[in-house]
């Protein structure tokens, strides 16, 4: 099973939820996390790859207001999703749980974790 989770800052993927990422990757499902600040030479990016997850950087901008940069956040988020075809997605805190919830079901994902 593919799996992604959708993050709005990059360290807690590894903080709140990496039990819950090793697990996936020890039962052995592909996983794949998302969350600005997951660009190359990216720490967190680094120690993902080493539990055997793979990392994605989207544009997202955590604590803006501007529409522009969410519909930048949906299309980016949308063509990961189109991509990837992922058969779970989780999102958690906001912005990636409306954006990600919006481009996972446009993009045919069967199962949307909140």
């Amino acid at each position: 099973m593919r799996f992604i989770i959708i993050a709005g800052f990059a360290g807690s993927l590894l903080n709140f939820r990496g039990p819950l990422l090793q697990a996936l990757v020890a039962r052995g499902h592909e996983v794949h996390a998302a969350a600005p600040g997951l660009g190359a030479g990216s720490v967190e990016a680094e120690q993902l790859r080493e539990m055997g997850i793979t990392p994605h950087d989207v544009p997202m901008d955590r604590t803006g207001l501007s529409p522009l940069a969410d519909l930048r956040l949906l299309a980016a988020l949308a063509r990961l999703m189109r991509r990837l075809r992922p058969d779970v997605m989780m999102g958690y805190t906001v912005k990636p749980v409306i954006w990600g919830t919006l481009a996972a079901g446009w993009r045919g994902c069967r199962a949307a974790w909140r």
